[in-house]
């Protein structure tokens, strides 16, 4: 008898525990087309039926699920064609366009650029380029068939709590909206399911700009819109998902690192060479514009040289370091740009000088007054540039996203 209340206690504890119980979705639920969501919802590599797997980038890899995304983002806004390979855990996806794309994946297009990004680390880009009238195709895999590169996307680092309001999408079903406490994201999500609150595993979302699949501890579910993006800077909405089998033939791209890169290094050094040449010649020369003229040779081989460096990191895969780089190599880039201004200012007021006739004089003081606006235009930019790398010493994606905006609201005209 003495045993008694403990038996009771552990009824009670069960009774308890078996009267959670999640609502199921009526837009699942009570569908005409639960085969088509059934197949939507089934993706093994996220919840544990297989293990994610890396892929050979030269070899041919297909998608069994796409989506049509329009998407707002730091870098642009348009629309993406999102690929999805649930078994073994890939997304592939098209840069962002204005008009809405065909999903096609035309790798004989000049303009083709496709991303393939994985779980496993996998980090590939396919794009195209003509030389001398040949359509070339060029993949820049970062040495993570080797090495693997972390995945990363719009996490969900707090739990989602579900509110009241539901939203169609495709007129195929209801998803509804979630938000964490003390943040203005509001997240429209589409699952079997309608957890009050809804927890993401780590490292198990295939998709991208916030939108696609998230494995949560009460199952599987569809992010289809992101929206009040806040501090992660993307929007995006969902607004097509289907089943196509679709398969890239990557065979005909050749490992940027493993042929381009070093070719590169080779024509890096030759206009080494041909800098150090120059800079000797202008040093017996006895022009009037002599000093700026070594300034200027000066300046292009300091960007030569942080272009070395740069493609050096690119072969060897260090991936952060290669975009640091890149940040270095704009604002170089920039300098060179004012230095030139400065050298030309001096040479056309050479040419003002010895001027025969009056036409050519007001021709030559035209763009001189023009050099004159341009090159505080570039000395500010590089300010700007650096006070970017400043903000985001670690993070040179983002400087370079910062600059890339700096470049778009301050662009300058070019001096006939």
């Amino acid at each position: 008898m003495k045993q008694l209340p403990v038996i009771v206690l552990l009824l009670m504890s069960v009774i308890s525990k078996a009267q959670v119980v999640i609502e199921p979705n009526p837009s699942y639920t009570s569908s005409s087309e639960k085969p088509v969501l059934d197949e939507w919802l089934d993706v093994e590599s996220l919840d544990g039926r297989t293990e994610p797997a890396m892929v050979n980038p030269s070899e041919k890899i297909c998608f069994d699920k796409r989506m049509l995304v329009k998407a707002n983002t730091p870098m642009a806004n348009g629309y993406s064609c999102i690929y999805i390979n649930t078994k073994i855990g890939l997304v592939g996806y098209t840069g962002i366009t204005k008009a809405m794309p065909g999903c096609e994946l035309d790798i004989d297009d000049i303009n083709f650029n496709f991303n393939i990004i994985g779980l496993k680390g996998t980090h590939f880009n396919y794009f195209n380029s003509r030389r001398k009238g040949v359509l070339r195709h060029h993949l820049v895999a970062s040495n993570t068939h080797r090495q693997g590169l972390a995945f990363s996307a719009v996490a969900l680092n707090e739990p989602l709590h579900r509110k009241d309001e539901q939203k169609e999408f495709f007129g195929k079903v209801k998803a509804w909206q979630y938000k964490a406490n003390g943040r203005t994201e509001i997240w429209w999500i589409f699952g079997k399911t309608l957890p009050e609150k809804l927890v993401a595993q780590p490292k198990k979302y295939l998709g991208l700009f916030g939108v696609g699949y998230q494995f949560a501890e009460q199952g599987m579910f569809i992010i289809l819109q992101l929206s009040g993006a806040g501090s992660y800077g993307f929007e995006a909405e969902v607004l097509e998902l289907k089943d196509i089998p679709t398969c890239f033939n990557s065979n005909l791209f050749s490992v940027f690192e493993e042929t381009e890169l070093v070719q590169a290094q080779e024509n890096m050094q030759e206009a080494t060479d041909r800098l150090e040449q120059r800079i000797r010649e202008n040093a017996s020369s006895v022009s009037p514009c002599k000093e700026l003229k070594e300034k200027s040779l000066r300046q292009q081989r300091k960007m030569a040289d942080v272009k070395k460096i740069q493609i050096q990191q690119m072969s060897q895969g260090r991936t952060t370091e290669s975009l640091s780089s890149q940040v270095e190599y704009e604002i170089e880039n920039t300098q060179m740009m004012a230095d030139n201004a400065e050298e030309e200012i001096c040479k056309v007021t050479d040419k003002i000088a010895k001027a025969t006739s009056e036409s050519t004089r007001q021709r030559l003081i035209q763009r001189k007054k023009c050099l004159l606006l341009q090159l505080p235009h570039f000395q500010q930019l590089v300010i700007k540039f650096k006070n970017a790398q400043k903000q985001y010493p670690r993070r040179p994606a983002q400087a370079l996203q910062s600059i890339t905006q700096i470049k778009l609201e301050n662009r300058f005209p070019h001096c006939p």
